[in-house]
């Protein structure tokens, strides 16, 4: 069984998240045991791995939301649940005049487009 970047990242990644007063050590075996194994070559790909998981942790800990005008906060709370948040997330709320109805929101470094525009740009690649 060959190991790959991404599998490493994620195991180096875990074990920080675990034990982060051991950082020096956990860094100091994991290079060791790459070395060790001549995996040397996907350290590069597997700190592309790193930052991406890092920033994906640091896109989780708020709530983007788009909307055309001011919303209650039971909308806002709909919202919320429909992505899945953790309960403790910060939501920020922006009001943008082109967004013609719905919602734009990004979490957890994904977008979720609930806006008229793309519904309706939606349907009409479904009718052909």
């Amino acid at each position: 069984m060959s190991i790959n970047s991404t599998q490493l990242a994620k195991s180096l990644y875990q074990s920080l998240a675990v034990n982060p007063d051991k950082e020096s050590q956990i860094v100091d075996n994991f290079l060791k045991y790459c070395k060790s194994k001549g995996l040397q070559s996907l350290l590069p790909r597997v700190v592309w791995h790193l930052e991406r998981m890092s920033t994906r942790e640091s896109f989780g800990k708020s709530l983007d939301i788009i909307f055309h005008c001011k919303q209650s906060e039971e909308i806002v709370d709909t919202v919320k649940s429909y992505i899945n948040t953790a309960e403790d997330t910060k939501v920020n709320i922006t009001i943008d005049e082109n967004i013609q109805g719905g919602f734009v929101a990004k979490y957890a470094g994904k977008i979720y487009d609930g806006s008229i525009r793309h519904q309706l740009q939606r349907a009409k690649q479904l009718m052909g």
